[in-house]
């Protein structure tokens, strides 16, 4: 059975799930699919940790172009800054 998240008229996220699989009784995922993070509402990106940056014009730049995230707490860097940008990353 295929279950999915639309806006708009166009789905966001996918989820297949199937009846009875080898030790597993009941229904359960097979696999899943979903569009950028850049793509979903804003809201939607933010609750799930996703921080989305916006170009000049304002339009959302997807993740799979520009993704950032910040240093690790144990290593004491969680004030640092990472921007991974054309397969560089920035700090």
């Amino acid at each position: 059975m295929l279950y999915s998240f639309d806006v708009k008229g166009r789905t966001e996220v996918a989820v297949v799930v199937a009846k009875v699989q080898k030790d597993r009784p009941g229904w359960g995922p097979e696999t899943n699919a979903a569009c950028d993070p850049a793509e979903l509402p804003a809201a939607c990106a933010a609750a799930q940790g996703w921080e989305v940056w916006t170009d000049r014009g304002g339009a959302r730049v997807p993740v799979s172009r520009l993704e950032s995230s910040t240093g690790a707490e144990h290593c004491g860097w969680q004030s640092v800054r990472f921007l991974t940008l054309g397969g560089r990353t920035y700090v």
